[in-house]
């Protein structure tokens, strides 16, 4: 167990490796499901991410950009 320390409360346990997801995982992955209901299919079967932090200094350890591909299979056509 780690000592307590304000930057692991609250909120900002978003930005810590041992228990956060960092902004994608807080807030991304709403925005992800939107895309996804949008194009009608359910969940991805390949998915790839890349990310990085900024250059600014801050208590996140967790990357502050992220880029992410995934591949879904495509519903099927009906025929109408």
């Amino acid at each position: 167990m780690k000592p307590f320390t304000m930057n692991r409360f609250h909120y900002n346990w978003h930005w810590i490796w041992d228990t956060g997801n960092g902004d994608f995982g807080n807030q991304g992955i709403h925005e992800l499901d939107v895309a996804r209901w949008g194009l009608g299919v359910k969940f991805p079967n390949k998915v790839s991410a890349i990310g990085a932090t900024s250059c600014l200094v801050t208590i996140r350890k967790r990357p502050t950009r992220l880029t992410s591909l995934t591949s879904s299979r495509c519903p099927t056509a009906r025929a109408g």
